[in-house]
């Protein structure tokens, strides 16, 4: 359908154009006709006319008053000028206000139907164009999409990607001098605080996970992440300080807070410069979420006052998290809490080096003890002496580090170990096994290391995950098998390790992206 506004102050001209379009384009078009220049103006600031046929010399506004109006409000409108004097002067203008035809009365009804072809030609051309512009912001933001998702697994997944994540930043196109990350929960409140029934919140803001992304970044210019679990993470690049920033924070919080309808509570992280600090400021983000109650939001600096509320508070966390990690044989994780015990405990302004040394030795004694208890023999002793000597700070905090990383290697199992050889067994391990019962807990036992440290070894080193590797060694399998043809497709399931024949052929389709049966065709 083409809006058609048809201005002049004769009745028989307009009678006339109606008519001959009606004849030649009959209900592909819809009409609105004006006897003056004013009405044109308003007539088409309700229509927004695909073509207007003006008259030039009308009752007070005149045509070309009237063209320059209209082009204010609707630039895309196609205009085609009528007149009954022949005059250079109005040609010109015509021509500098981008009109279409200038044609003189009489006019010729051939001439006027191929002028108007020519105008919906251009109308066409015009939509088609607009189509394809929002087919490729759709693509574009779709791709903008995957990248931010990219961005924050290199953040959260943090291994030395420094590299990747400024990479992510260009093609996100995001400049910034200092940034903050944003964790946001949601949940159902509890009376202590703790935000309950995650996957049940999982999979309601799963259906309006698009919607509140929007809030958040029409709060503010940010990225997003996928949905976690029940939380969402924000990199917020901010051009002021902390406390500059508070307004936009709470912004983001009251919007998203109305538009979820539910309990949310929001950790913020110190201001970060540069992106090696990224994956710490996440961490810090998410220290700052667990110790604020349903309902509130809190900046990781706000946790300080919280360092001597006992064993229930924000050192008390931390404390309990890093002999987990320990427990766990993950170095790696534990060094980033005790790194994080370090820094509160000096930002706070109020610690000296006698203090944090006997914090030190304190950890270290809880992360000996968690040595001895995975192990026959007791730990290695510690080497009170080095801590005890650290001339500053600096050199005690690394001290301490080195340490918690040979006890909870030694706990993990690696102690002496080459990374490529305990990968190798592995990998021969599953590449035997993948058609029996395998897990990633059975390989880990096998090869004596914690499931949680071997994981994120596995991970590092081969570049996916347990599960990932094993599902492609099968599918592989699976098409070898399934190109000999001498097995039935639930012989072929069996054969590469899936009980369920059904679930084996949506595996093989994910991976594949045919059906067992149409691969074999």
């Amino acid at each position: 359908m083409y809006k058609i506004l048809l201005s002049d102050d004769e009745q028989i001209v307009l009678e006339s154009l109606s008519f001959i379009i009606q004849q030649h384009f009959g209900d592909e078009c819809q009409l609105t006709v004006a006897h003056t220049g004013r009405e044109a103006i308003t007539q088409a600031e309700i229509t927004h006319p695909d073509l207007v046929i003006m008259d030039i010399n009308m009752p007070g506004i005149n045509g070309i008053e009237a063209i320059k109006t209209i082009r204010e409000f609707s630039p895309g409108t196609q205009f085609i000028l009528l007149t009954a004097l022949d005059k250079f002067d109005y040609a010109k203008q015509a021509v500098s206000l981008g009109v279409l035809e200038y044609l003189t009365k009489p006019f010729n009804k051939k001439r006027i139907v191929e002028v108007v072809d020519s105008a919906l030609a251009l109308v066409d051309a015009r939509r088609q164009k607009r189509l394809s512009e929002l087919a490729m912001r759709e693509k574009l933001e779709n791709v903008r999409s995957i990248l931010e998702t990219g961005f924050f697994y290199s953040v959260i997944f943090a291994d030395e990607q420094e590299e990747e994540i400024r990479r992510y930043l260009e093609l996100l196109d995001v400049p910034f001098a200092t940034a903050l990350f944003l964790t946001l929960e949601f949940g159902e409140r509890h009376p202590d605080g703790v935000m309950q029934n995650r996957i049940g919140q999982h999979i309601r803001l799963n259906r309006d996970f698009h919607s509140l992304r929007e809030s958040i970044k029409l709060s503010a210019p940010c990225l997003v992440s996928p949905l976690l679990l029940n939380r969402i993470v924000a990199f917020l690049p901010v051009e002021t300080d902390i406390a500059g920033s508070r307004d936009t924070v709470e912004q983001i919080f009251e919007r998203v807070a109305r538009d979820s309808r539910v309990e949310l509570r929001m950790g913020i992280s110190n201001l970060v410069e540069s992106t090696a600090q990224f994956h710490d400021a996440y961490r810090e983000s998410i220290l700052a979420l667990q110790q604020t109650p349903a309902g509130e939001f809190r900046f990781f600096p706000d946790l300080l006052p919280l360092l001597n509320t006992g064993s229930k508070g924000y050192l008390g966390w931390l404390e309990t998290s890093f002999l987990q990690a320990v427990r766990q044989g993950d170095h790696e994780l534990a060094s980033q809490y005790l790194n994080q015990v370090f820094t509160s405990l000096e930002t706070s302004g109020s610690v000296d080096l006698p203090t944090l040394r006997n914090k030190a030795l304190e950890w270290l004694i809880l992360a000996a003890r968690e040595t001895e208890m995975g192990k026959d023999e007791p730990g290695s002793p510690i080497d009170l002496e080095r801590v005890l000597q650290a001339a500053n700070i600096s050199e005690l905090r690394q001290i301490t580090q080195d340490k918690v990383r040979d006890l909870a290697i030694q706990l993990s199992g690696m102690h002496g170990r080459p990374v490529s050889d305990i990968i190798a067994a592995a990998k021969k391990m599953i590449d035997d096994n993948y058609a029996g019962n395998i897990s990633l807990e059975s390989i880990a036992d096998s090869i004596a290391l914690s499931p949680h440290y071997f994981s994120r070894l596995f991970s590092s080193q081969v570049g996916k995950t347990f599960i990932d590797y094993l599902t492609d060694l099968r599918m592989a399998k699976a098409c070898q098998l399934l190109r000999e043809g001498r097995l039935s497709i639930k012989e072929v399931s069996s054969a590469v390790g899936y009980t369920d024949p059904n679930y084996f052929s949506r595996i093989f389709k994910k991976i594949i992206g045919q059906t067992p049966t149409e691969y074999r065709a």
